[in-house]
């Protein structure tokens, strides 16, 4: 069995081990008809790799494609543009499709040397750009080609695991990939997008929800209840917290029960904005931070992405859920300090 494929069976097994996942389509593989890349009569447009179905779900609604790359010359990440304009294609215009989904696995050092390794990362490119890297991609493959393409292209990651192989360090990357701009431009027999002769209208650029905070759209739902009811620290219970795979709304409505404006006033945003830039720097959580400054910077992440408007994206949710981890570990072994003036027993590590 060849890498890529034992590369698409083990997602496939992960993937359907999740209460989530309903049906994982590998063979056959699954092709849909794309209203503006039509497949040709004698030479067709290849299927997905992966096509899943979740629960809840009528049909197929996330769509990927999965390359194993040795990172020696041409080889599969030189495919990348053409695996992304697949799957932008797929999910702007087959009904019902809401992720499309990049999967590599290469070495270490090809990622950092391969022309598309931006499609792994926040990324908006021109689409002219990103197949101009790679003339000869359509040389490489059928001769089905797209009517239209977008004039830019959107990534974002959504998952990154290092492992060793033959004594080198690899990685499995994987990316969503979106469409972004109107109007679409034609193209020409080839394949490439003609010149439209007016500007693109864009929207602007954000990232994709981070892991486990989908279901949100990018909205907070609001309860009658809201604002939620104050919580001291040191009344905190595991209970209270939320758990690993809660969503963004559920852990904006947890930090909303700390005001972090009051302990901190105008300090707030420089103690928030360190400790998420110590957490890029160091992959970790500040660790002599009492708890209510945990539970401010968590207040801080709650209000920034308020006023950006959109949900926390993949490194942003890392950190999210890292704060909340930290907060319960440190509740959870903080000791009771009496409060001045009769004030109720703090919570300090």
């Amino acid at each position: 069995m060849k890498s890529e494929e034992r590369l698409r069976r083990s997602i496939a097994a992960c993937a359907l081990e999740s209460p989530n996942v309903l049906q994982v389509q590998i063979r056959p593989e699954w092709k849909p008809k794309m209203r503006l890349w039509p497949s040709k009569v004698g030479n067709p447009l290849g299927g997905f790799d992966l096509a899943f179905r979740m629960k809840g779900d009528g049909g197929i609604t996330v769509a990927a494609e999965t390359k194993w790359s040795t990172g020696r010359k041409v080889d599969a990440l030189d495919e990348t543009p053409w695996d992304v304009i697949k799957l932008v294609h797929v999910r702007a215009t087959v009904g019902g499709v809401r992720w499309a989904l990049l999967i590599t696995a290469a070495p270490t050092a090809a990622f950092e040397l391969a022309r598309y390794a931006q499609m792994f990362d926040e990324n908006l490119i021109e689409t002219r750009e990103m197949l101009s890297l790679n003339p000869h991609m359509y040389e490489l493959d059928a001769k089905s080609r797209p009517l239209k393409l977008p004039p830019y292209v959107q990534s974002s990651p959504a998952f990154r695991v290092g492992f060793e192989l033959a004594g080198k360090p690899w990685e499995i990357r994987l990316a969503s990939v979106r469409t972004n701009g109107e109007p679409w431009l034609d193209c020409d027999e080839v394949g490439w997008p003609l010149d439209a002769g007016t500007a693109s209208l864009l929207d602007w650029p954000h990232p994709e929800p981070g892991l486990g905070m989908e279901n949100d759209d990018g909205e907070v739902r609001v309860s009658a209840a809201w604002p939620p009811a104050p919580l001291p620290t040191s009344q905190l219970r595991a209970e209270d917290l939320p758990g690993p795979h809660a969503t963004w709304a559920e852990i904006v409505g947890f930090a909303h029960r700390h005001d972090g404006y009051a302990r901190h006033g105008d300090g707030l945003a420089d103690l928030a904005n360190r400790s998420a830039e110590d957490f890029a720097r160091e992959h970790g959580i500040d660790k002599t931070l009492p708890v209510d400054d945990l539970r401010s910077c968590l207040f801080f992440e709650a209000r920034r992405y308020r006023h950006r408007g959109h949900t926390p994206g993949y490194d942003a949710s890392m950190y999210v859920r890292a704060l909340v981890e930290e907060i319960g570990q440190a509740a959870a072994s903080a000791k009771p300090t009496r409060g001045e003036q009769g004030e109720p027993p703090s919570l300090q590590p």
